[in-house]
């Protein structure tokens, strides 16, 4: 277990050949802090990271010269990557008469999903992978780079065809046929099985591994908090005591019985799917936490409604899908 003291992060900005390191081990000292969210869909993560005091003419160059981002934040022996993307807003503030700040709002491959177009004919014998690869080809003009993707089985189409519009949207439908969940981790497109998780063993959590409190049941999932911890991210699995969760209490009323059907389990095993994930530091105060919102893997309650909304579930495959 590594111990979690002397937190360590670095923030990059980039755009072509000109970068600015901020934090790490050789990097300026300036502070900083950063919210990050990450969810298991098709729309873009987002950060919103300020930077501190900086000169004038610094500031001048944040606002107008830099497009890129990447973020790295943990403890000696446990950093990693938390946050890849594209700057969509710069602008100069202050928090107090003598604390002036630029703040970055970034969006992890925002052009990808925004304007990826996939135009193509596949023929008669093409299988699911090769329906995602086109559309992952749509993405990797834009920066994306290939993550994991699930086995979506060996089904071959007898009949062609034409892969056309938004890469999104096609990815939305085969996803439904085929039970995953596709999305865009810190520039990596990955397809996961919505039963399934990524490769990887279970990360333990508990006091001793950085667990914050004890984790609650609520109607979105378990949502469990620890110290900032980069392992976590969107499809892993993570192990929670089940005597360690507090219990969603029911609601008493004639109309409070649908909702107490959608409260998720608690599971025997402790294993859950990370969904969500939220990242919150400042180098120079307290907050270095990350929240994740989790579902046991056989179950199909507490799915976050926008994963209810685009017709996809944790549990088998609706009837006549294949």
């Amino acid at each position: 277990m590594t111990r979690q003291y002397l937190r360590t992060a670095e923030l990059t900005f980039e755009k072509g050949s000109d970068t600015i390191t901020i934090g790490g081990e050789a990097g300026s000292t300036l502070r900083f802090s950063f919210s990050v969210e990450h969810g298991d869909k098709m729309s873009p993560n987002r950060a919103a990271i300020k930077v501190y005091n900086l000169a004038q003419s610094s500031e001048a160059k944040f606002i107008k010269e830099l497009g890129k981002v990447s973020l790295s934040a943990g403890y000696p022996g446990n950093v990693g990557l938390i946050f890849k993307g594209e700057i969509i807003q710069t602008f100069a503030g202050k928090d107090s008469p003598v604390d002036s700040f630029v703040f970055s709002l970034a969006s992890d491959a925002d052009t990808a999903i925004n304007y990826g177009v996939v135009n193509k004919a596949l023929a008669a014998g093409h299988t699911y992978c090769d329906q995602v690869m086109e559309c992952f080809k749509a993405f990797q003009l834009h920066g994306v780079e290939l993550g994991f993707i699930a086995d979506l089985g060996s089904k071959r189409f007898p009949r062609g065809a034409v892969l056309t519009g938004m890469a999104v949207d096609k990815l939305r439908t085969i996803a439904f046929a085929t039970q995953c969940s596709p999305s865009i981790q810190n520039g990596k497109f990955q397809m996961v099985k919505n039963t399934g998780t990524l490769p990887g063993g279970a990360i333990v959590l508990n006091s001793r591994t950085g667990m914050i409190g004890r984790p609650q049941q609520t109607i979105g999932g378990i949502v469990v908090r620890t110290l900032l911890n980069p392992r976590i991210v969107v499809g892993a699995i993570v192990q929670i005591d089940q005597n360690s969760i507090d219990r969603q209490v029911f609601d008493a009323s004639y109309t409070g019985a649908v909702t107490n059907t959608l409260i998720p389990d608690v599971t025997v095993d402790g294993l859950y799917k990370v969904l969500y994930v939220d990242h919150q530091g400042d180098t120079r105060s307290s907050d270095w936490y990350t929240t994740a919102t989790c579902v046991a893997l056989s179950s199909n309650k507490g799915i976050p409604i926008s994963q209810a909304q685009r017709g996809i579930s944790l549990g088998e495959p609706m009837a006549g899908q294949n």
